[in-house]
This record gives C-alpha cells, sequence and structure tokens, in this order.
C-alpha cells in the first residue's frame, strides 16, 4: 500500500479532510457554546439549541438527500437561487474543490451542535462572582468573554484537540462513502474508501 501510487493521495485526502474538519469544527463549537450561554431568552436558547442538536441525530444518507435537494446542478433549491441572479449553476457534486468543502460543511453541521454540549458544561463550571467582579469593574460582555469565559475553558478545549488528534485518520467513512462519486472521488478519497472498494468490493 505504501508503494502503491494511491497511497499520497489517499493520506493526504484523509489528513486535509480531518484537520479541516477540527480545526474549523472546534472554534465554531466553543463561539454556539459562547453564544447560547450569553442568550438571556430561554426560549430562543432552546430553539437554537434543539435546531443544532438535531442534525447528530440524522444518518448520512438522510443528509445527503438533504444536501441533493439543495445543491443538485438540476433542481437543486440553492442553485435555483444562483440561477435566478446569474444565469449559470455551481457543480456542487461533480466539483472537486467545491465538493469537498460541501463534505466539510455538511459534517459541521451535524456536529457542531453536539460538540457545543461539551463546552456548554465547561462553561457554566465558572464561578459567578468572576463576571459579577468583572461587572462591577466596568468590563463588558465581550471582555468578560475574552479574559474570563475563554482562559477558563481552555484546558477543555486543549483536551478536546489532543483526543481528536488521536483518531486524525478517521475522516468520516459513512459521509464520504455516502455522498461521493467518480468525478470528485480523487478529491475525497480516504483511506477508509480505498480500503472498503479494494478490500470488500474486490
Amino acid at each position: 500500500f505504501i508503494q502503491s501510487p494511491y497511497f499520497t493521495q489517499l493520506l493526504s485526502n484523509t489528513l486535509l479532510i480531518s484537520l479541516q474538519k477540527m480545526l474549523i469544527g472546534l472554534p465554531l463549537a466553543v463561539l454556539l457554546a459562547i453564544f447560547l450561554f450569553e442568550c438571556r431568552s430561554v426560549r430562543f436558547r432552546r430553539v437554537i439549541q434543539t435546531l443544532t442538536y438535531m442534525p447528530h441525530f440524522l444518518s448520512w444518507v438522510v443528509i445527503y438527500g438533504m444536501c441533493f435537494a439543495l445543491f443538485s446542478e438540476t433542481n437543486g433549491l440553492v442553485n435555483d437561487w444562483i440561477r435566478t441572479l446569474t444565469g449559470r449553476t455551481l457543480p456542487f457534486f461533480s466539483s472537486q474543490p467545491i465538493f469537498r468543502s460541501l463534505i466539510i460543511w455538511s459534517d459541521l453541521w451535524k456536529s457542531t451542535g453536539w460538540s457545543a454540549i461539551l463546552y456548554m458544561a465547561a462553561i457554566s463550571g465558572i464561578d459567578p462572582n468572576l463576571y459579577e467582579a468583572a461587572s462591577m469593574d466596568g468590563c463588558s460582555r465581550v471582555r468578560s468573554i475574552w479574559h474570563i469565559t475563554l482562559p477558563s475553558i481552555m484546558p477543555v478545549v486543549v483536551l478536546t484537540l489532543i483526543l481528536r488528534c488521536g483518531s486524525i485518520l478517521d475522516a468520516g467513512f459513512e459521509q464520504i462513502f455516502v455522498m461521493y462519486n467518480t468525478a470528485v472521488r480523487p478529491a475525497v478519497d480516504i483511506i477508509d474508501t480505498w480500503v472498503y472498494r479494494t478490500g470488500l468490493e474486490n
């Protein structure tokens, strides 16, 4: 496998997709947790929590169907809007760079809300007296987030990052296997999908 012509492409695809998911998803989950913690309206917070947690429980087959309904070049909703505005469409499922972005952002949409739960728990453990003292000193909410919230949850963020580095070669077999096609395979083919095709189909 190491000497095969596929090794470099498969390894680079696996690492790039996994790193992009991790490096974009981690800050997004932290920002979502801070936003939910700072939200004063309980009803609005519950609605946002429900909407962001719900994709985690959907299978990749369902999410692929939703993506196809939105981004299909022939009758996708997004491409209908683009066609109305520009007269052209974007090949979301046949352009390699666009499809890789679709893979990453659909994974973030599915996992960010669920990942934010851990950071919300860490934020809930911060001593409220710190925020009261900062407020009495004239500290704004943004400065409180910067000087109290973020430093307080940083150990949890670092621990999560270290644990996720342990599964860096897991770039999401189910997602890519369900969504990819031969036109975009060179851009998103990872070690897991190659092993499936070679070890099981062949």
